[in-house]
């Protein structure tokens, strides 16, 4: 509820959410950005793709998301890796 506050209240023409845990690399705003630039309306980082990473994540957690996303990709029938960041 505190980065929906946070984003109602905003301005500007681009706002970042990253999380404060280092967990996002703060070199990937530059990437976003440039893709601000070239037209795009939004970027993401999504931790369940080829060149991610997931550290210290709980297995059994690890094996419900992965799960849970492939049902989604099959009865929605799209190809986003990690759904929930998508929606």
């Amino acid at each position: 509820m505190a980065v929906r506050a946070g984003l109602e209240h905003c301005s500007g023409d681009a706002i970042a959410v990253m999380m404060a845990d280092d967990s996002d690399d703060p070199e990937d705003l530059v990437v976003y950005y440039r893709k601000l630039q070239e037209g795009y309306e939004c970027g993401l980082r999504l931790a369940f793709y080829p060149r991610g990473r997931v550290v210290d994540y709980p297995w059994h957690k690890l094996i419900l998301n992965r799960n849970g996303e492939y049902a989604h990709r099959l009865i929605f029938a799209i190809s986003y890796n990690d759904v929930y960041e998508c929606l």
